[in-house]
């Protein structure tokens, strides 16, 4: 769908209290590359107004009860303040004040932080770069950064948000590094014709829209000469396939329980159907066998290691023990190739951790490690 238009309802969750006797239902939609509340009209199954017109933030309802909706405001480099509206404000029968951010009042924002307006503080800037039909966001340390890192997201169907975020500002402040953030072609909120675009074409047209989005960001800043990738999961997927269908073009890498073979995945993990519809298409699982010698082959070719043998940067793995949906058997595979080839390798395993490595002790090792490898081998 193009920018001016409803990109598709793309909600996680849905609050109870947030349904009004006139059957309006509100809830948070990611809508390109940010959140916004959408008020929803049930009975004649129609989205009223155009969300929150606060394009230099994310909005996402945090509860609802009482008459009120309460909902989170962040940005790149503004911490989360909280606001609330009151249902009295919304008498008008289209609910448009909901969408409007001057009807919410404000009753949390954070001190101490040293943070301006439009989604940007005294330690960052961050803007919003548009390439074909899909958008990436680019933040950078106030000082100036010559050190890029390329993050796509995980999923493959999930999103980067213009929002705050802990991880991104650890590097972006501590690291001093800039950080792009790719919403290739089947990622959510960019309506339903890119989201099926994808399957059966990872590690292709996700590669081509990380690289087409790395090039447009260095065309626009020139004092970038040092490039780096990092992603998890279905991101370590993507970055594992960049150092190796693009070696000359990163410096170093970082994954986080990355699917490494998902020909070695779909018998092994509890999501077996990510693997068929990813690797070969929507519809593709037969109904009672395993897959074929013809899915193992499709599968093979669509994951990175099949391109392992040309890759050349040095990479951190990070890898849960007890990961259930990415086995860390497979990355230890890998991990060998790369050691064959006596490539600068460094893994740390989290023993109690499963594949979102979010015990707060394993997100701070995890800080820690990443800023010190980069600083290592950049």
């Amino acid at each position: 769908a193009s920018p001016q238009h409803f990109q598709g309802l793309f909600c996680a969750d849905l609050h109870p209290e947030a349904l009004t006797e006139a059957g309006v239902l509100f809830v948070t939609s990611i809508q390109r590359s940010r959140t916004v509340v959408l008020a929803i009209d049930t009975e004649k199954g129609q989205v009223m107004g155009e969300g929150n017109t606060g394009a230099n933030e994310s909005w996402s309802l945090i509860g609802a009860g009482g008459g009120a909706l309460v909902a989170s405001v962040s940005a790149p480099g503004r911490r989360p303040s909280v606001h609330i509206f009151r249902m009295s404000s919304a008498l008008d029968p289209a609910f448009t004040r909901v969408h409007d951010p001057k009807y919410w009042a404000p009753v949390y924002e954070p001190s101490g932080s040293g943070e301006g307006e439009g989604g940007s503080s005294s330690d960052c800037t961050a803007s919003v770069l548009a390439t074909g039909s899909f958008e990436s966001i680019l933040l950078e340390p106030a000082g100036g950064s010559d050190t890029v890192l390329l993050v796509p997201h995980g999923g493959p169907h999930s999103a980067h948000i213009f929002a705050w975020n802990l991880q991104y500002e650890f590097l972006l402040r501590l690291g001093g590094y800039s950080l792009l953030l790719v919403n290739y072609r089947g990622s959510v909120g960019f309506g339903n014709d890119d989201l099926l675009s994808l399957p059966g074409h990872v590690g292709d047209h996700d590669v081509k829209d990380c690289m087409a989005a790395l090039d447009a960001a260095l065309a626009q800043r020139k004092a970038l000469k040092k490039v780096g990738v990092m992603g998890g999961s279905h991101g370590g997927f993507l970055t594992l396939h960049l150092l190796g269908q693009h070696p000359d073009r990163f410096d170093v890498g970082v994954v986080r329980n990355p699917v490494t073979s998902i020909a070695g995945m779909v018998s092994a993990t509890d999501i077996p159907d990510w693997c068929f519809v990813e690797a070969l298409g929507v519809g593709r699982r037969p109904r009672a066998l395993g897959p074929t010698a013809a899915d193992l082959e499709g599968m093979l070719r669509a994951s990175p290691i099949f391109h392992a043998g040309k890759v050349r940067a040095p990479t951190l793995w990070l890898l849960g023990k007890e990961d259930k949906r990415v086995r860390p058997l497979a990355a230890f595979d890998y991990i060998a190739a790369l050691r064959s080839k006596d490539l600068k390798v460094k893994t740390v395993v989290f023993p109690k951790d499963s594949h979102p490595l979010n015990k707060p002790q394993t997100e701070f090792e995890s800080f820690i490690n990443i800023v010190w490898w980069l600083q290592k081998c950049l």
